[in-house]
């Protein structure tokens, strides 16, 4: 997976957390307009953190950072990281939002 795709996957996974978050705390009757905003930030933040790096990394590819690690290398593996991460946690949601768990009488008080 290139660079580019591997970026556009992020993008959308923390996407997709963050609405099936706010879906659930609509739900719950728990939303706020600031929290989504500063999600909304930080997710711009780390996407365009991580472009600029991987930028500078195309730029000066045999800079060594990390023992043997390049820029670019270290870059592609947090950000594959951060994919499985998101990824993962966006599943989740998923799960529990068509699979909501049932209530028993011990539940219900």
């Amino acid at each position: 997976m290139d660079m580019i795709n591997l970026l556009s996957s992020l993008a959308l996974a923390i996407l997709a957390n963050m609405l099936l978050g706010s879906i659930t705390s609509i739900v719950d009757k728990k939303f706020d307009w600031i929290k989504l905003g500063k999600g909304l930030i930080k997710s711009a933040v780390i996407l365009a953190s991580i472009a600029l790096l991987w930028g500078a990394g195309v730029l000066s590819p045999d800079v060594k950072v990390l023992d043997d690690w390049t820029i670019i290398m270290g870059v592609e593996a947090i950000t594959l990281m951060s994919f499985v991460w998101y990824g993962g946690q966006a599943i989740l949601k998923l799960k529990n939002i068509m699979y909501p768990q049932k209530e028993t009488k011990k539940d219900i008080k």
